[in-house]
């Protein structure tokens, strides 16, 4: 362990720096006997598991069990952390791979008059295609240097060069053709993404569904030396992007009248993709501390068959069930689940999207859930909506997003939420769940998607000092609701955000809390790291990924150490605690705990599992290159007042705007169905249809914007995007071959 010195503003995500003045007793700042939480809302179950931990018996038919290991294996498809130059590499070779298979194709077989059909394939009147590889592969936009100012936040690069051949369109050919991809011996990273997107996968089980699901499972349950048995559970995987990591997680339901104090249906979440098994725990608790509706957390361990299959957080799940135990209500028809991206509470994007969870013989409450979309739609403030939605509830969440950098929610992705309307206030309520990735955990994955270790330059220059982001900040690309609520008059927010500083969200609370928590897991921990005799860790059953963290690295990012977490970086919990802590209370004027404001306060950094930044051998200021003589202009804004904007003309897309469905990508040119609104895409990330043919009109095209911030003040824009010195108002390059400054162009950002 080795000590830094704290600086009151980072300047880049995931460094941490502490000082060097004596450690302060934390002890000082909280009662000993104060409960963590003073009205305890909980269920029994979780209760009674704070200080033991229960052992969960999952027993299945060996038919069953066997399909279990054969579905967890599962590739990771989205690999976040590319070399540019080198994937584009490999999907031209894949794309050679795809092309060279339209020639073995017979064509006299498939259509009538294919020469006719396919002019673009070369058909003979044999029926086989003489195509120029060469320059078909040519035609596709494989440059790297064409991907520096590549927006890769927003766009899929695949899908992107998927498209730029305007002269073989292989959306369209490849599926009219019946190109079997699952046939073609590639590169595994591009298989499954192609067959996603191209279609064609007849016969490959490596591109099948690696869904799990048994009814046949029996349950033991071991607390406190009392066993508790249940016949007919029903046990399956869970998950999205967690089904590519090693560990996996599940779903378990106690089916008929048993139940298991309090509860029937749960999760074992191996949180595979954060090094702590704290994350979801704390972040629970903390929405329990302030008594808002939620789930719970502890932990169990997992036998399946009578394996090993370690330690797991235990959590409860927000379905019907959990309505009865919570609000009293039986077979709700009004609990929503928006677990597709993109979700964001309006009735364009979330009609759809999200599903009800009410039985197959009952009918969900649809007509109250459009009609909520509807009002929240055309809402201009709180008092708009107060009668049909639970608008504190609501702030009191967007404040924990906030704090916890929760962005797998509303807020970034639009899901990991449901929706209930509340049987007694009439009200709709917003109730988050996954919390895996909050508390600082992969934040550059919503703000840079792609680590280009080839590019260091996009990754450098932009401002990833994430516990210092203002609320604009954060919500990056804001919607309706939270520009209603929070944005254009943000008073209530910023009293509950104050309240939940003062109540739950400080070091003083917090930090014992973790502090008990680790000890009490550390044994726990300890052992779902040791391999068996085979060398194999307890519950990896899926061989396709690697994925582990040490116990070091389990330690350390439990206090204060940012780590690599392959493809991102996590912040030390208590780090970012601490650090989003004193960025608010700076910011809003908090009356807060001197101890943590202190930046004399200290804290250990251990450096051998510290990560190191995703260039460590970038500099910016490198002394071997040359270096401005003179100082960049100040430049001092004057007031002016702007002339009035017009108000603009709303203008559709594409036919699907029209009836409230999204448009598609302008790369996904893919048609699976046509009808009067004419061609339809469908969207793989959203999970919904989408819209190909354009509006007519065709909307007019926006101004043009400013590359950079020093253009309206008569100083050039920057040829790249090495920042030299950092003014009042921007960022400030510096053109060598002129010799004269320039500001820095905004897609450097």
């Amino acid at each position: 362990m080795l000590i830094k010195k704290l600086i009151p503003t980072l300047l880049f995500s995931c460094s941490i720096v502490v000082t060097t003045s004596s450690f302060f007793s934390l002890a000082d700042t909280i009662e000993d006997d104060e409960p963590f939480f003073k009205n305890d809302q909980r269920a029994e179950i979780f209760k009674i598991t704070d200080n033991e931990v229960p052992v969960f018996r999952i027993t299945m038919p060996e038919e069953d069990y066997s399909t279990l290991l054969e579905k967890a294996n599962y590739p990771d498809i989205l690999n976040f952390r590319i070399n540019v130059t080198d994937y584009l590499q490999r999907l031209g070779t894949c794309l050679e791979q795809i092309v060279l298979a339209f020639e073995e194709v017979d064509y006299n077989e498939k259509f009538d008059e294919p020469a006719k059909v396919l002019p673009e394939l070369n058909i003979d009147e044999e029926g086989h295609a003489h195509i120029n590889v060469e320059e078909v592969i040519s035609g596709f936009d494989l440059d790297p240097n064409n991907f520096r100012d590549f927006d890769f936040v927003h766009n899929n690069i695949l899908l992107y060069v998927l498209g730029s051949n305007a002269n073989f369109n292989i959306f369209k050919l490849t599926p009219m053709v019946g190109i079997n991809i699952g046939a073609i011996d590639m590169d595994p990273e591009f298989k499954l993404n192609f067959a996603i997107f191209l279609g064609g996968v007849e016969n490959d089980d490596s591109v099948l569904s690696s869904d799990f699901k048994t009814k046949q499972a029996t349950l033991e349950v071991e607390i406190n030396n009392e066993v508790k048995s249940f016949k007919k559970v029903t046990f399956s995987l869970s998950g999205n992007l967690s089904r590519t990591r090693s560990k996996l997680n599940y779903n378990l339901k106690i089916r008929g009248k048993d139940e298991l104090y309090g509860r029937k249906t749960f999760k074992l979440r191996s949180d595979d993709v954060e090094p702590t098994f704290l994350r979801s725990k704390i972040v629970s608790d903390i929405h329990n501390r302030l008594e808002l509706p939620s789930i719970s957390a502890n932990y169990a361990e997992l036998y399946v068959n009578d394996q090993y299959m370690g330690f797991y957080i235990l959590v409860d799940t927000l379905k019907t069930s959990w309505v009865e135990y919570v609000y009293g209500e039986k077979d709700t028809t009004s609990l929503f689940q928006c677990k597709d991206i993109s979700s964001f509470l309006s009735e364009s994007t979330s009609s759809n999207a999200c599903e009800n969870e009410c039985e197959d013989d009952q009918t969900p409450d649809t007509e109250g859930w459009i009609n909520l979309l509807k009002r929240l739609d055309k809402a201009h403030s709180a008092e708009d909506i107060e009668d049909i939605f639970d608008v504190d509830q609501f702030l009191y969440e967007m404040a924990l997003e906030y704090l916890t950098a929760g962005w797998d929610h509303l807020v970034h992705n639009g899901h990991n939420y449901y929706m209930y309307k509340n049987v007694k206030t009439g009200k709709w309520e917003y109730l988050a769940y996954d919390f895996d990735l909050d508390l600082g955990q992969n934040i550059d994955r919503i703000f840079l998607s792609f680590i280009t270790e080839d590019m260091p330059e996009r990754i450098e220059n932009f401002n990833r000092d994430y516990p210092n982001y203002s609320i604009q900040e954060w919500i990056s690309s804001p919607f309706h609701l939270v520009e209603i609520l929070i944005l254009n008059d943000p008073t209530r927010f910023n009293q509950i955000l104050a309240n939940v500083i003062e109540k739950a969200f400080n070091p003083a609370v917090l930090f014992p809390h973790i502090d008990e928590i680790k000890s009490f897991i550390e044994p726990y921990v300890m052992k779902d790291k040791i391999p068996d005799t085979n060398g194999l860790l307890p519950g990896r059953i899926n061989h396709l990924a690697n994925s582990f963290f040490s116990v070091e690295e389990w330690n350390a990012n439990s206090e204060f150490t940012t780590v690599p977490t392959y493809p991102y970086c996590a912040y030390g919990i208590k780090y970012w605690i601490l650090a989003k802590y004193r960025n608010v209370c700076k910011t809003y004027n908090l009356n807060c705990d001197p101890t943590y404001m202190d930046e004399n306060y200290k804290f250990p950094i251990n450096e051998e599992v510290e990560f190191k930044g995703y260039f460590p051998d970038y500099n910016n200021d490198d002394p071997d290159e040359p270096q401005p003589t003179d100082e960049p202009p100040v430049i001092v804004p004057t007031t002016t007042t702007a002339a009035p904007t017009p108000t603009p003309t709303v203008h559709y897309k594409c036919m699907a705007e029209s009836i409230g469905y999204p448009c598609c990508s302008p790369l996904n040119k893919f048609v699976v169905r046509h009808d009067k609104y004419g061609d339809w895409g469908y969207d793989i990330f959203k999970r919904m249809h989408c819209g190909i043919s354009p509006y007519v009109p065709p909307p007019p095209p926006p101004p043009p914007k400013p590359k950079c911030w020093t253009e309206k003040y008569g100083y050039p824009c920057c040829e790249d995007c090495r920042v030299i010195r950092i003014g009042l108002l921007g960022r400030w390059g510096y053109d060598f071959r002129r010799k004269k400054w320039c500001g820095i162009s905004y897609h450097c950002h």
